[in-house]
């Protein structure tokens, strides 16, 4: 296992290919077939992709705009049919990182602990990722995987802390980071350590 170049040495690595001022950003555009067939309460009268638009906007940045890194944005607001985000540079490249647009120097996309020098994930009773542990799948940030979104992978490598070599239940071989790993399936969850032996074999061997 290589060891992983990591916070400010990263950060300053990567300074040059990080945005470095905030923009407004698409974050969604509304038909017809977006809008509900029956409106209640503040969603009656925006009928129309437009007025839908300007409602889901007000909401956005009502529920989840803020100053934090983890917000969508620092603000939202509507053009025509469509939803704008403005996000500040620490957004930016907050969500650059989850949807794995930042590499490091070794061509590998750039894990969220990885970048703000954090460990990865870690449990009192399987310790970390190691090869064998069988997890699941999130595509909800890295576009890449969405095909893969809830699957169960088994880890075949750890290439370093953050990054590991998986092999899927549809025996695709992807490499993954912690942040695309939605929970440990085998060795933490509950229904998987009530399965008899034969079971836990049995959901083993789909990765063989």
């Amino acid at each position: 296992m290589s060891r992983a170049i990591t916070g400010e040495s990263l950060r300053s690595k990567l300074a040059p290919k990080l945005p470095r001022e905030g923009c407004w950003i698409k974050h969604q555009s509304y038909s017809e077939s977006d809008i509900p067939p029956i409106l209640y309460g503040e969603e009656k009268g925006h009928n129309t992709p437009k007025k839908w638009a300007k409602y889901r906007a007000k909401k956005l940045e009502e529920n989840y705009c803020g100053t934090k890194k983890t917000d969508l944005g620092v603000g939202a607001k509507a053009e025509k049919n469509a939803v704008y985000v403005y996000r500040n540079t620490e957004q930016r490249i907050y969500h650059s990182i989850l949807k794995g647009e930042i590499r490091d120097s070794a061509g590998m996309r750039v894990s969220e602990n990885q970048f703000y020098d954090e460990e990865p994930k870690y449990n009192k009773k399987y310790g970390r990722y190691h090869s064998g542990l069988v997890v699941k799948i999130s595509g909800d940030y890295n576009p890449e995987l969405s095909t893969f979104h809830n699957q169960l992978a088994k880890i075949t490598e750890v290439i370093d802390s953050y990054h590991y070599e998986v092999k899927t239940e549809s025996r695709d071989r992807l490499n993954v980071r912690d942040t695309d790993v939605k929970s440990w399936l085998c060795t933490e969850s509950d229904d998987f350590n009530l399965l008899d032996e034969n079971k836990k074999r049995n959901l083993l061997r789909r990765f063989d």
